[in-house]
């Protein structure tokens, strides 16, 4: 459950373009892969196939958070 809450603050930080909100994302993104690796590694479809929807979103969101359009957003300052 603490993971859950801590998950909804990083995004709430992505939401506001916060820049500490990125590290933890990343991290999370990581852990993600290789969860994802591990079930891509099991002797069922199922699990199989969402071993490699896990690694894919994991690769997805790694590359995401090094856009440049959000690398933009965190760097300027937000216009209240």
């Amino acid at each position: 459950a603490a993971f859950g809450v801590g998950l909804l603050l990083v995004a709430r930080g992505w939401w506001r373009a916060q820049r500490w909100a990125r590290a933890p994302f990343i991290l999370t993104q990581v852990i993600f892969g290789l969860i994802g690796y591990e079930l891509s590694q099991s002797e069922g479809s199922v699990e199989r196939t969402v071993g490699y929807v896990c690694v894919l979103v994991a690769i997805l969101g790694l590359v995401l958070s090094f856009a440049p359009a959000v690398s933009r957003a965190i760097d300027e300052p937000l216009e209240d």
